[in-house]
């Protein structure tokens, strides 16, 4: 099992919100692979408490599964909170949850209301937190029924909400991740091998 720390948090155990200068590209939300995100944050520092963190990323895949059952293929995830921090080395403490956004394309004749009455499940938010550890939010988009302007306001909104840790609103960055289900099988295989490490480890 590799012992060592993935190198893109900075001295407070955050993800920079820029990699270079504010003004390259490479800056938060960036774009991560499912499997790659995984496997980062699963085992990738060396003071990890790994279990809990694989038991918040079957969650969060079992999430990803409910949202495809339901039709939802095509969008966007933002993820953060302090799942995406190193939790256990600034605050000695291991996170609870895994903060979601999904940014989705509503399916073909669906209204969001429409969509919410048939699969109320995906926004009982307590129920999904307390049984999957994911806080989930959502845009769900609808090209015909949503402005430029509206879009830009309640993406931003989440930006800049985001880009701040609510406590001491330092500056941080968060992760992009594809919502196609092409990855979850290779992502969902991946963190059994990654559990199985680490009840060998333990036993």
């Amino acid at each position: 099992m590799q012992e060592q720390d993935f190198s893109f948090f900075d001295h407070r155990g955050l993800i920079p919100p820029f990699l270079q200068t504010p003004a390259h590209r490479d800056k938060s939300p960036y774009t991560i692979s499912l499997t790659q995100f995984v496997c980062d944050f699963s085992i990738g520092c060396s003071r990890f408490d790994r279990a809990k963190r694989i038991s918040i990323l079957k969650g969060y895949l079992k999430y990803r599964s409910m949202l495809h059952d339901a039709g939802l293929t095509a969008g966007i995830q933002w993820v953060n909170g302090s799942f995406v921090t190193y939790k256990e080395l600034i605050h000695n403490a291991s996170p609870n949850d895994i903060d979601v956004l999904s940014i989705i394309m509503l399916p073909e004749g669906e209204s969001q209301q429409s969509f919410k009455d048939k699969n109320s499940a995906l926004f009982e938010r307590k129920n999904l937190k307390d049984e999957l550890c994911v806080d989930a939010n959502y845009l769900l988009l609808h090209p015909s029924k949503i402005s430029l302007v509206e879009l830009l306001e309640r993406v931003n909104y989440w930006n800049n909400l985001w880009s701040h840790e609510r406590e001491t609103l330092n500056w941080k960055g968060y992760f992009q991740i594809d919502l196609s289900p092409e990855e979850d099988l290779r992502a969902h295989a991946e963190l059994v091998n990654i559990s199985k490490g680490v009840e060998n480890e333990t036993t």
